[in-house]
């Protein structure tokens, strides 16, 4: 790693990939301000890469990413973290002559020592990387608090888990004590990630779980905020996780819950623990619990030996279960995981057009979804104002997930970052035209 002058050192970080990766960065973030540097949108001295490799294309955006950096400014040190360090290191510090420095999911402390080293500043050795809080005000409007890392499931597709090693849960003080330091800042929403979530808790030898932790967390002293989970695997989802969400308005309902497909066959190929039954049945209890609950999924389209029939199965099942919204992904080989050599690969060919037509679903499903939520109140979080005229466009989530847009008078006193009542009028593809309710209309 090249020499920098000793001035004061601008740096950019630019993060790929899941919620979980959002929470490392903004934790690194506050370690690198801390240590005297300075971040900066426009051109750096030092580039972090918070790298994803869950697919070949995010593996191909990350070394873009790289390299993108260096152009910018050829004198900069260009650093690759995250999982596709972890997982190929040698062959990025050997093949990638514009990164300077990679490190994995494992050893980011020690970028961080060397970073401070190599500019002569100061870096307090206070606390582990993965117990960092995050205290500066630099995230827009949905801070990532990481409560797990790490997964024990052995998805034939999946090379997450050799990127993020086995299941380590944060203890609940440190997780309560970032989640006050966010509540104490302002923020209204904070979103709860990890690897595996369902099985936090696993590995620290008290009688706390993932229901245990919401319960405790919604439970906490302040007004007017609530959680939102992020993605859950179907089976970990205990009764207790879905009565804890019913009890409290403080936890979103909203369930993030990865299928994959909707096909026995492929489940059992892919190494998935339920079937399309167990699926189903999840579902049908948490919306007897809660009927509003919207449930989103994600769906891998050509995965190896999958057939025609795989197919129609995945999306006829998807129908019938009335799913929120798809997030769908082409199946990608990734080096390293038991299908890699599966010998049945789907052509690419028909993996697109298999693509294509799950995200045609998903545009049909997400306007149904948004059609069944008309003409019900909903409190949404304002996320963004615009100016349109004399009035204002402000946009937000609601609990269960819808997209409101509503138009405003430039005097009526709405701001981001707060929470206001609203009806929908008139559902699209992509969220529901509202109208803003006055108090006194809010049953």
């Amino acid at each position: 790693m090249q020499k920098l002058q000793n001035r004061s050192l601008k740096f950019k970080i630019i993060t790929l990939g899941c919620p979980l990766n959002q929470s490392d960065s903004d934790s690194f973030r506050d370690r690198l301000l801390e240590s005297g540097f300075n971040e900066t949108a426009d051109i750096a001295d030092i580039y972090i890469i918070n790298s994803c490799v869950v697919t070949q294309k995010a593996a191909r955006n990350s070394r873009k990413e790289a390299r993108k950096a260096k152009k910018l400014n050829p004198n900069s040190i260009v650093c690759l973290m995250g999982c596709y360090g972890e997982i190929e290191k040698e062959v990025l510090k050997n093949n990638i002559p514009e990164i300077d420095h990679v490190v994995g999911t494992k050893d980011r402390n020690y970028l961080l020592e060397e970073l401070t080293e190599t500019t002569s500043l100061v870096f307090e050795k206070t606390a582990k990387y993965d117990e960092l809080g995050i205290t500066h005000r630099s995230i827009k409007s949905r801070p990532v608090v990481k409560i797990q890392e790490g997964c024990n499931n052995k998805c034939s597709y999946c090379i997450v888990t050799i990127a993020r090693g086995q299941p380590r849960s944060r203890k609940y003080e440190n997780i309560k004590k970032q989640v006050t330091q966010f509540l104490e800042n302002g923020y209204k929403e904070i979103i709860l990630a990890g690897t595996n979530m369902g099985v936090y808790g696993i590995d620290l030898q008290t009688d706390i779980n993932l229901a245990t932790l919401l319960d405790r967390l919604a439970s906490l002293p302040y007004k007017n905020f609530r959680l939102r989970l992020s993605s859950l695997e179907p089976m970990e989802v205990t009764e207790e996780v879905l009565q804890v969400i019913k009890k409290h308005n403080k936890i979103c309902n909203n369930l993030y819950l990865p299928l994959q497909s909707g096909s026995d066959n492929i489940l059992k190929r892919m190494n998935r623990n339920y079937t399309t039954d167990d699926f189903a049945q999840l579902v049908n209890r948490a919306r007897t619990l809660m009927p509003d609950i919207s449930i989103v999924t994600d769906l891998i389209s050509g995965f190896p030996g999958e057939q025609r029939k795989d197919h129609k199965r995945t999306m006829e099942f998807v129908s019938e279960l009335r799913l929120s919204k798809v997030h769908v992904f082409t199946y990608s080989p990734r080096p390293y995981t038991l299908a890699y050599n599966f010998k049945d690969q789907v052509r690419p060919d028909i993996k697109k057009r298999r693509t294509d037509e799950i995200k045609q679903l998903d545009l049909q499903l997400t306007k149904k979804f948004h059609e069944d939520n008309l003409k019900s109140i909903k409190r949404i979080l304002i996320e963004q104002i615009n100016n349109i005229g004399e009035h204002l466009s402000i946009k937000g989530f609601s609990d269960n997930y819808c997209l409101l847009e509503c138009t405003v008078g430039e005097n009526d006193n709405i701001y981001n970052n707060e929470f206001i009542y609203t009806i929908g009028l008139e559902a699209h593809e992509w969220g529901i035209k509202g109208q803003v309710l006055l108090p006194k209309e809010v049953k």
